[in-house]
């Protein structure tokens, strides 16, 4: 008689006999394509993770850079809110404080109340000139400083001589730096004219290895020993100084007068840039 077929439903097929080979390969390709199909399930579940942690990732990544960009765009707001109400208020103090400083110079001419106004005038136009003060070379700041001198100087009755090396670096000095050395050598200056009524005030600039020299002399009386660091002025310029890990000097000039030599490190005003020594035989002479 005939043998019954035996059914094997999981297999979704029902087989003659057991030992029928096409039944058994097809029961093997079933068996196959579920591996398959739990792999590349397996797969696909695995990517869609790693695809959503990138995904993540990301968006933080631009959330962060979202973030820095609204403080910066925040920070130029206030700072340009800032310098528009400095700049109203330096107005003020020019239309209303300088306005009658110059009235009481023309109405006491000639007597030292008029003498003492015009250097406060003087003093309040260079702190308001100073405030719109940028970013420069060192010449650049150099020059500035010259221009500065030459008018505080022709203002109390002097003559500035302005000697300046051809071999100091052109390199960018920060605005807190360059006006630490502003105000340093208008104190000097400033200094000489009141305490020594001087017919000249030289100014040399020049550069000793790694370092830049300035030295302020005057032809008046010798009062460095009777003023250096006794006066506030003088501490502020001993304090500005040191913020510029350089120092500051008094002794007597070669003129008669009195010898300010400010010494200043310049791998410090050049952004710390490595400079090159001029050769030997261009070393200017103290």
């Amino acid at each position: 008689s005939p043998i019954r077929g035996t059914a094997k439903p999981w297999a979704g097929v029902v087989c003659s006999s057991n030992e029928d080979p096409n039944c058994v390969s097809v029961i093997s390709i079933a068996l196959a394509c579920i591996v398959v199909v739990a792999i590349a399930t397996a797969v696909i579940v695995r990517w869609g993770k790693r695809s959503a942690s990138k995904v993540v990732q990301h968006n933080r990544r631009l959330s962060d850079r979202l973030a820095e960009s609204t403080a910066r765009q925040r920070k130029l707001e206030l700072d340009a809110a800032a310098a528009a109400e400095r700049d109203r208020i330096f107005a003020d103090l020019h239309d209303d404080i300088g306005g009658k400083l110059l009235t009481l110079v023309h109405s006491a001419d000639g007597t030292p109340a008029a003498a003492l106004a015009r250097e406060v005038l003087q003093d309040l136009r260079a702190v308001i000139s100073n405030s719109h003060h940028v970013e420069g070379t060192l010449l650049e700041v150099l020059a500035q400083i010259r221009d500065e001198a030459e008018a505080r100087a022709a203002t109390g009755g002097a003559e500035l001589r302005w000697e300046q090396a051809s071999d100091l670096p052109d390199s960018n000095v920060n605005e807190a730096d360059a006006l630490h050395m502003f105000r340093i050598v208008r104190e000097a200056v400033s200094n000489a004219l009141r305490h020594a009524q001087p017919k000249q005030i030289r100014i040399r600039c020049r550069r000793g290895g790694q370092t830049l020299v300035l030295d302020i002399t005057d032809d008046g009386d010798f009062t460095g020993r009777a003023i250096a660091g006794t006066g506030r002025g003088t501490r502020s310029m001993q304090s500005r100084a040191l913020a510029l890990d350089g120092n500051v000097a008094w002794g007597p000039g070669t003129g008669g007068g009195t010898k300010v030599i400010l010494k200043l490190p310049l791998d410090r005003l050049s952004d710390g840039l490595l400079l090159m020594e001029p050769p030997a035989d261009q070393e200017p002479k103290p």
